[in-house]
């Protein structure tokens, strides 16, 4: 059997027109946390200087037509913590059938039997995606990026290591998106601090959905724990 392998994708962030993401805002932003990234929108949080905050939000707003951002708190002496959410606008350039093969190519890439190895990242004015999973479905990642046709190149491409490969290795790719973002919007914490029906809100799903991707991982994540 094929070792899992590895694969880095970087897209320019200079490929996505201003309409899609708010390339302004990243541009400007500081640790930026994609905590969802598929084939209907994004969501992220960054962090931003007080100085560069409203400007920054009034560019995106006005550029990116499915843009929603609030400022979460503001941190001493720090810069303000940034929620930002959008869905991809349709080309008006593009055909219905080019835009609906491009739509069905993020899908499959959904529907692979690959998981994203860490949370998408801004790097070096990039936007970075680390895929594992079998070679053949690798491929599959590969043939769907030349289908959408955006420009990217491949940063890495190897074998998987057993050090990256444990827990998340188990998840399937939703479970992975789902569990990162209940982790990040403090669903673990003490006292909570969100609620499977705010997971359910931003992640566009039904509320039972979210709590069934939730339980699986959790019981995937234990059972390789404790094999």
């Amino acid at each position: 059997m094929p070792l899992p392998q590895v694969i880095t994708i970087e897209i320019p962030l200079e490929a996505f027109p201003d309409y899609v993401l708010p390339r302004q805002l990243l541009d400007r932003a500081s640790e930026v946390r994609f905590l969802r990234l598929d084939a209907d929108g994004f969501l992220f949080t960054c962090h931003v200087r007080d100085s560069d905050m409203r400007s920054s939000l009034r560019s995106a707003k006005e550029h990116c037509r499915r843009f929603g951002g609030a400022r979460m708190h503001a941190v001493a002496q720090g810069p303000n913590v940034i929620r930002v959410a959008g869905g991809w606008w349709r080309d008006s350039d593009m055909g219905e059938r080019e835009w609906q093969a491009a739509y069905g190519k993020f899908k499959a890439l959904e529907a692979s039997q690959c998981y994203l190895l860490r949370s998408p990242e801004i790097r070096e004015k990039s936007l970075v995606m680390t895929f594992a999973g079998d070679p053949s479905e690798i491929r599959k990642i590969q043939r769907a990026f030349n289908g959408i046709k955006i420009p990217y190149k491949v940063g890495r491409l190897s074998e998987l290591k057993d050090s990256e490969n444990a827990p998340f290795g188990q998840l399937t790719m939703t479970q992975t998106q789902v569990l990162r973002l209940a982790h990040a919007m403090g669903y673990y914490d003490i006292p909570r601090k969100t609620s499977t029906y705010q997971l359910a809100r931003m992640l566009k799903m039904d509320k039972g959905t979210v709590g069934r991707h939730l339980r699986r991982a959790e019981r995937n994540m234990l059972n390789s724990l404790f094999a």
